[in-house]
């Protein structure tokens, strides 16, 4: 491959003047503190995030706490060139990095971004759910991560840790409530139960009003928040060995949130001739968070699971079992025409399971070299039957005439099932052997081979008719020549210099592939002709680094730049109304990212991400159409973050303020880059004061979200069927109060 050297240069400029800038009179030697040391396992061990070369954000619990995050979509507030989008609620986001993002939201693709829990791979979107409850960190790792953490990483990992029980007794309670009816309470609580075996149970619970007001007088408000999780922690060391057991369960019953459908005929109207977005009742056009839907679909997500890691200490080496097993099923009954015509309703499901072994061997030499080398396995089983409901309002009226009606001879409804098995098997190798006292050469590389098949795929459509009973057709039969597989095979790998400057400053570069496995389109409707494969996607880069504090550890700044070429990059390419395909094309991007902290002075710490990103398609020609040169998919030229935390003492109290905002850039939701499927820049902004009396037993605060009302959508797909764009846009803005009692 190559790349091009001068986007090189010019994009790593910024990476090297900032610093600079960023040194202010304002801090002086008169101050005491400094920025706390952050450890971090993106390279499976416990360093500094300084010490790292890989270009990593880290949101530690009370960064967390602070900025009022309780789902998986904060994330994009606090780390560059970290997006984020969703269709059902936040719950389930679909994440990407660099630009890699995944424009198929069927329930058997996997993300180009891996979320992790506890080094445990979520391949189902929905196993995450409600994650943000009792949290260590949060890690979000750029860049290609095939080394260590595997495929479906091209575009980097998002890893979440939570937090380990001590051999202390504690806890704390926590309990909100705010505008919309909303209420949460979390928790957790920890002892030993003997000197050798510790507990910490944690539980989360929210609960709030729909934040869509839905005009409709038979339905109900969408969107709401339903959702209850636990997580049961169990430690046990024993000298050399220790373990730590995880069960997780978690449940959730929203009501979807209101897609809003604008129609793509004139006057903004649907196949049938109505403005969804202009009230029935009212004649008025709706706001962002309004309007009639016909269908208050429910949103049903269980998950259940264990996690078993165990360490064992032989002298330099230390051995590593990860085991884990992830059972659950999600429900979402989607009124995708948004509007008061039953013209698109989707009924979406699937049951998972999924089964991890990671086995490795850690040295901790005192000698210039050192390695981690493991085993893995990964075995996930799901069954998806689908739903999909045309125009059922329409052909179940009694006025409705087969003889002229246009929507004669459609199928009310159109069922789907099938059984996907994706299975990994993996070997990996990664070394570090210092040069010099102050030269570190880097290498990795794995080896995995991967297994995936579609069998017993049904399509049978249901016919309404004027007289008699419904007929029934079977479009696709369950046969094995419509079966689909792949057996794929893939080397990935990183490679390069860690450089450490004096003051302990540390400049990296490294070159890394990555891979992302064959993928399934299950999607067919009337034609098995329709069902199809997409190949292995590759991703590579190059990348340089430079990570320094200075000011006496009072200023830190952390930078990357990147150039990266994709290699069959898949996506979704839509057809026509009902059809559809995976397919592959190639995209190159380029950019960088900066982050800062700082104490400007001992009560106020100040951050900020700065993301820059370029990425198009090339030799790309999609349905006759040549899109080469047109910005990839969720992927906004800058993305900006900047929060603020100042500590106000009050004789024995503290009084908190916290201040976040990020900017995202104008967006495209299709490789077509067409302007109804695209997004205008945005602002966002929250907002939390914090008063901790006395020794900090409790805590009670005042915080705000979205404050900016910020309405610009989290998502948008276009929907043929019904000649429309739908989308769902961000929570309301909203307020609420909160307590803390820490024992």
């Amino acid at each position: 491959m190559k790349f091009n050297s001068n986007l090189i240069i010019k994009s790593s400029i910024p990476c090297f003047l900032i610093p600079a800038l960023l040194v202010t009179p304002g801090v002086n030697a008169q101050q005491t503190r400094e920025l706390e040391k952050i450890v971090v396992t993106a390279t499976k061990r416990e360093l500094s995030l300084q010490d790292v070369s890989v270009s990593v954000s880290v949101i530690d619990r009370k960064m967390v706490e602070n900025a009022q995050m309780d789902n998986g979509t904060d994330i994009a507030r606090l780390a560059p060139n970290v997006n984020v989008s969703y269709f059902g609620l936040p719950d389930q986001p679909k994440y990407s990095l660099r630009g890699a993002a995944t424009t198929d939201f069927a329930l058997n693709t996997s993300s180009a971004t891996g979320t992790i829990v506890d080094e445990v791979n979520l391949a189902a979107s929905y196993f995450g759910g409600p994650l943000l409850f009792d949290i260590e960190r949060i890690e979000a790792l750029r860049g290609p991560q095939g080394t260590l953490f595997g495929k479906n990483t091209t575009g980097g990992a998002l890893h979440f840790i939570t937090r380990r029980p001590s051999f202390g007794t504690g806890g704390y309670v926590k309990a909100s409530i705010g505008e919309y009816g909303y209420t949460h309470v979390d928790g957790a609580v920890e002892a030993p139960i003997s000197d050798k075996l510790a507990a910490r149970f944690a539980f989360s619970y929210s609960d709030s009003d729909g934040f869509w007001e839905n005009e409709n007088p038979n339905g109900s408000d969408l969107g709401d928040i339903d959702n209850r999780a636990a997580r049961l922690s169990l430690v046990y060391e024993d000298g050399d060995f220790d373990a730590i057991l995880r069960l997780i369960t978690s449940r959730s019953n929203p009501k979807a949130a209101g897609i809003i459908s604008t129609g793509s005929g004139p006057g903004n109207t649907n196949v049938i001739g109505v403005n969804p977005r202009v009230s029935p009742v009212t004649g008025k056009p709706y706001d962002a968070n309004e309007g009639f839907w016909d269908r208050s679909g429910d949103i049903k997500v269980k998950t259940d699971g264990a996690y078993l890691t165990m360490n064992y200490e032989m002298g330099d080496l230390t051995f590593t079992s990860v085991t884990s097993k992830i059972t659950g099923s999600f429900l979402n009954l989607v009124d995708a025409d948004g509007s008061k015509d039953n013209l698109l309703h989707i009924d979406f499901y699937s049951e998972s399971e999924e089964v991890q072994q990671d086995l490795r061997i850690t040295s901790n030499y005192d000698s210039g070299f050192n390695f981690i080398a493991g085993l893995y396995y990964f075995d996930e089983q799901s069954d998806i039957p689908t739903t999909t409901r045309l125009f059922e309002g329409i052909l179940r009226d009694p006025s409705f005439d087969p003889a002229v009606d246009p929507f004669a001879g459609t199928p009310s409804f159109v069922e789907t099932d099938f059984d996907q098995r994706r299975t990994s098997y993996a070997a990996y190798f990664n070394g570090s052997l210092e040069l010099s006292d102050s030269l570190t050469f880097n290498a990795g590389i794995r080896w995995t081979q991967d297994e995936g098949d579609l069998k017993n795929f049904t399509s049978t459509g249901t016919f309404l008719l004027s007289e008699g009973d419904p007929m029934v057709v079977p479009f696709i039969a369950n046969d094995p020549v419509n079966d689909l597989d792949y057996s794929d095979s893939a080397l990935t790998g990183k490679i390069g210099l860690d450089l450490k400057l004096d003051g302990g400053s540390l400049l990296y570069g490294h070159y890394s592939h990555g891979y992302r496995s064959s993928a399934f389109d299950g999607s067919a409707l009337f034609s098995a002709t329709s069902l199809s494969t997409a190949a292995p996607e590759t991703i590579d880069t190059i990348e340089f680094g430079y990570k320094t504090k200075f000011a006496d550890n009072r200023i830190q700044v952390n930078s990357a730049v990147f150039v990266s070429k994709y290699n069959d990059l898949q996506f979704l390419n839509v057809i026509s109304a009902t059809e559809s395909e995976l397919i592959n094309e190639d995209a190159e991007m380029y950019g960088f990212e900066v982050e800062a902290t700082m104490l400007a002075t001992d009560n106020l710490q100040l951050s900020m991400g700065l993301g820059y990103l370029q990425g198009e398609y090339i030799d790309a020609v999609v349905n006759g159409i040549d899109i080469s040169g047109n910005d990839l998919v969720e992927a906004p030229s800058i993305n900006f973050n900047i929060s603020m935390d100042y500590d106000i003492q009050m004789g024995s109290d503290l009084v908190t303020l916290h201040l976040d905002s990020n900017f995202v850039d104008e967006q495209f939701f299709d490789a077509f880059n067409s302007a109804d499927v695209a997004n205008d820049s945005f602002w966002n902004a929250n907002g939390k004061i914090i008063y901790t009396p006395g020794d900090g037993t409790f805590q009670f605060s005042i915080w705000g979200k979205n404050l900016t009302s910020n309405d610009e959508p989290v998502g948008r797909i276009r929907t043929g069927a019904v000649n429309s764009v739908f989308a769902v846009t961000p929570q309301p803005r909203r307020f609420g109060i909160e307590a803390r009692y820490n024992f």
